[in-house]
């Protein structure tokens, strides 16, 4: 029996897969910041020299709207300390891209909310920790944030704006991200609450200290707000041949001093604007070649043949950073299916795997080994 295609915004992003359309691309604008948020993946001590300007980045918009990219989200550090951001914003909406914009919020006032609204992008994201200032402002380690952020969240939606607010859950807000959802609803916006974190892109991993415990992701998965219903059953383990995710395939992330990276998580540039163009990145990219051939067969140690693949969630890039490994095993895949089992009181299924071992905190060089001599170990 022939599989049916899928249709609307699933079939687009499939034929986008098979064909390496950049459907979706993510560009950091800038990696300055003026908070200094614990979990953050970015070192904003030392932002990236030789902040893309902004000729460089229309040359950049109009490269990926010739390769097919539709959805453009702009990104930081902080986007709004560019002092040239709203021509950067209506760049990308001139190409008719599908603008999303990333921010804390903290430095938009009416004016500058009124022309956002003029611009029209397609919503705005702010990011908020908790509706306690005590807990929301030790996360940014800045007093007054919170205050800043849900004015902006406000002025937004009273300019016709749509919003969403979105949370990592960290273990040390006493599970605020809850009352997040009850927040956004007051005010009209969505809500997105990530049970993942992941290491700076410099090798540090001191926001992994901030994990939440697999209860407490265990209490997000069953949340009524979250999930419309619990499941019966666990999804069974994915196809060996397919690819494991979107990265270097329909992603694609730009950092702000102009090095393309194949997803948003993985710390490994594929080559950098300043010397190169994006479709010559794009195309020709060794590291890209490489990941694009790379399949769930592939994977290794635990997570090869393991049971729980079909909902374990697992970031090759995340295993990699934490693990030194891309086709290896990942800690953070094994607490999040033991999470979905223990939120939908469901046992594993024979067969699953399971990584215990503790990740000691500290900085570590990051390596990619290519992954035609992973196979043949």
């Amino acid at each position: 029996m022939v599989e049916p295609l899928p249709t609307g915004l699933a079939g687009v992003s499939a034929r986008a897969s098979d064909h390496n359309v950049p459907l979706q691309a993510l560009v950091e604008v800038t990696g300055r910041c003026h908070l200094d948020c614990v979990h953050c993946y970015l070192d904003i001590k030392n932002p990236p020299k030789h902040e893309l300007p902004l000729p460089k980045l229309v040359e950049l918009f109009d490269e990926l709207r010739a390769a097919g990219t539709m959805f453009l989200t702009l990104t930081g550090g902080e986007i709004f300390l560019r002092r040239d951001i709203f021509e950067v914003i209506a760049a990308a909406k001139e190409r008719r891209f599908s603008v999303r914009l990333f921010t804390s919020g903290t430095l938009l006032d009416r004016e500058k909310v009124a022309r956002i609204a003029a611009l029209k992008p397609t919503a705005v994201e702010i990011s908020i920790y908790s509706m306690r200032s005590a807990v929301h402002d030790r996360v940014t380690r800045r007093p007054g944030s919170l205050r800043k952020s849900l004015r902006a969240a406000v002025l937004l939606r009273q300019a016709g704006i749509q919003v969403a607010i979105k949370s990592p859950m960290l273990a040390d807000t006493d599970e605020a991200h809850f009352e997040l959802i009850d927040a956004a609803r007051r005010i009209g916006a969505g809500y997105s609450i990530d049970p993942s974190l992941i290491t700076r892109h410099d090798g540090g991993t001191e926001p992994l200290s901030s994990r939440p415990s697999v209860e407490a992701v265990a209490n997000l998965f069953r949340d009524p707000r979250i999930v419309e219903a619990i499941p019966e059953s666990l999804p069974e383990p994915r196809d060996p041949d397919e690819a494991p995710c979107a990265i270097a395939r329909r992603v694609v992330k730009v950092a702000a001093n102009g090095e393309v990276f194949p997803c948003g998580a993985f710390p490994v540039a594929a080559g950098s604007l300043h010397s190169q163009s994006f479709t010559e990145i794009w195309r020709d990219s060794s590291l890209l070649k490489e990941l694009r051939s790379f399949t769930l067969g592939d994977l290794q140690g635990e997570c090869g043949g393991c049971s729980r693949q079909g909902y374990c969630g697992r970031c090759s890039a995340q295993a990699l950073m934490e693990h030194g490994n891309f086709a290896g095993p990942s800690v953070e895949a094994c607490g999040r299916a033991e999470a979905r089992e223990l939120a939908y009181g469901l046992e594993a299924p024979a067969g699953a795997k399971n990584v215990v071992y503790a990740q000691p905190l500290g900085r570590r060089e990051i390596d990619f080994v290519p992954l035609s001599r992973l196979r043949r170990v």
